[in-house]
């Protein structure tokens, strides 16, 4: 009868010292780890089965990306329309352009103005990432004519590398930021070009040695609710003609008159003459306005 009590003794010495009174110690059978093994397996195929379907939507999802970015052409430009908050249009309700590339034509030009929209849809950047690929690239813009651009309020971002090319030729470019805005909450990443803004707006910020005052401002003269009352802007050295905007400003309820030396619209500015500009000060135009 010694056995079993010593059997009993081994069981309580193992609970005392935390053990598992209950755990199976015995080789596993060959049967057990077959079936183990074949449950491994199973697993992995699954896993392996779910990363391959992940990668055939993201390749499908990609191809639908890169379809709908189809590049356009109108006028001067090449452009590709995206979604406003999404790249996306068929995840977004309201459809943007982004200008990507010059025409034929349009490499032919010196002077270009961004327009506001193209087929009635608002253009919104300049420049986008090609989805062509998958690492980060960006569209660039090109030509080894152009020599300035006009950027108006209507743009929300000028991309990364959209200039690159410039830079990268060492070609001079000017570019004219008639929007009221920063050219830093614009521009991202841009270190080529000579930059033009409002003396008026941003004589007290601090700016990269590329960024200039513009002496030429054109004012919508009707409400600085509107871009600040700001229309265009441009620059021009001792001598030269002012040029004239290259489209005339809106206003619901009233036609556009021309541009005048004074806001109470008296004197017509004549764009075959020169005016003279003191150093750091803008020439200010005026637009004027008839009601309808």
């Amino acid at each position: 009868m010694a056995k079993p009590k010593q059997k009993k003794y081994d069981i309580i010495n193992k609970m005392l010292d935390g053990d598992n009174i209950f755990e199976d110690t015995r080789e596993p059978s060959a049967t057990v780890k077959l079936i183990t093994l074949i449950s491994k397996i199973i697993v992995v195929i699954v896993i392996f089965g779910l990363f391959c379907f992940g990668v055939g939507i993201f390749l499908v999802g990609g191809c639908k990306i890169i379809k709908e970015l189809e590049i356009h052409e109108e006028g001067y430009f090449q452009y590709v329309i995206v979604g406003e908050n999404n790249r996306n249009p068929d995840k977004d309700n309201s459809a943007v352009v982004a200008i990507v590339g010059f025409t034929e034509s349009g490499t032919q030009q010196e002077i270009i103005e961004f327009p506001r929209e193209i087929n009635g849809i608002p253009v919104q950047y300049i420049g986008y990432r090609d989805y062509s690929t998958f690492q980060e690239s960006f569209y660039h813009l090109k030509s080894a004519n152009l020599k300035k651009v006009y950027v108006h309020d209507n743009i929300k971002l000028v991309c990364r590398e959209a200039f690159w090319y410039f830079g990268e030729n060492e070609q001079d470019l000017e570019i004219m930021i008639c929007a009221p805005r920063s050219p830093y909450r614009i521009f991202i990443e841009h270190n080529y070009g000579e930059f033009y803004t409002y003396k008026s707006l941003f004589d007290s910020e601090s700016f990269n040695e590329n960024v200039y005052w513009g002496n030429i401002v054109f004012m919508n003269n009707y409400s600085e609710e509107i871009n600040g009352g700001y229309y265009s802007l441009d620059n021009i050295s001792v001598g030269e003609r002012i040029p004239a905007p290259f489209t005339a400003p809106e206003r619901n309820g009233y036609e556009f008159t021309g541009w005048y030396k004074e806001p109470e619209c008296i004197n017509k500015w004549d764009f075959e003459t020169s005016p003279v500009i003191d150093v750091d000060t803008e020439f200010r135009l005026y637009a004027g306005w008839r009601s309808i």
